[in-house]
């Protein structure tokens, strides 16, 4: 039982990570706003990352919270897999 939700929780994580990976990947083409792909991966990511972005300090330059973000999943899924598995 604990297997099946402990795989769950990773396949909805590895989905997520990639949906941040696109999300990143968009920030450099910047694609149409009105594109409903484009509407739908901001919608997904954007909570996270602006949670993420507030509390990492200002006046880098970059916006690393993507990669934060994907580091945070990462820790989590590990936590599953040790918890659960």
């Amino acid at each position: 039982m604990f297997v099946g939700i402990a795989s769950l929780l990773i396949l909805v994580l590895n989905i997520y990570t990639i949906a941040i990976i696109v999300y990143a990947l968009m920030s450099w083409i910047s694609p149409s706003p009105y594109n409903p792909f484009v509407r739908f991966i901001t919608n997904i990511c954007e909570p996270t990352l602006t949670v993420i972005r507030n509390v990492l300090p200002g006046g880098l330059g970059v916006d690393i919270s993507p990669i934060v973000a994907i580091a945070i999943i990462y820790v989590t899924k590990r936590m599953i897999v040790n918890l659960l598995m």
